[in-house]
Parts: structure tokens; C-alpha cells; sequence
């Protein structure tokens, strides 16, 4: 699905758009937000969701985040 939204598959997220699956980890950086998510899964099931920081590896936890695509990469 990032993929179809636009989003770049990298080994670690630096900018919005980019996303990067190691494991059961997936960093997300968001149009939206100006830190990357990083998900951690269970299985099939979200364990946790964090805000990643310049300063620390997990800010802080999210229980819902919103992923938006660059909207200029439609038109």
C-alpha cells in the first residue's frame, strides 16, 4: 500500500515519503508529521507504534497515527 500512495522503500528513513521494513520493524515517514513512525509487529498485529527523534529513538507512543502521501505526486 505505501508503495501504491507513492512512498520509497529505503534502508532508513531520512525524509518524508520514505519507508523501510526490517523484520517485524517498518519506519514510516509521514507527509504528515515532521518525525518518522516506527511500528513494531507481533505476527499480524501492531505491538507498538513511536514517534522516532533526532534526539532519541523513541520519543514518544502512539496508539494512532495518520500516513499521508505527498498529495503533488498525484498531479
Amino acid at each position: 500500500m505505501l508503495i501504491e500512495y507513492g512512498f520509497e522503500r529505503t534502508d532508513f528513513v531520512f525524509e518524508p515519503g520514505q519507508f523501510s521494513v526490517r523484520g517485524d520493524i517498518v519506519d514510516v515517514f509521514s507527509f504528515a508529521n515532521e518525525f518518522p513512525y516506527r511500528i513494531e509487529l507481533f505476527d499480524d498485529e501492531v505491538e507498538s507504534i513511536r514517534t522516532l527523534t533526532l534526539f532519541s529513538t523513541f520519543a514518544k507512543k502512539d496508539k494512532r497515527i495518520t500516513i499521508v502521501p505527498n498529495a503533488n505526486a498525484f498531479y
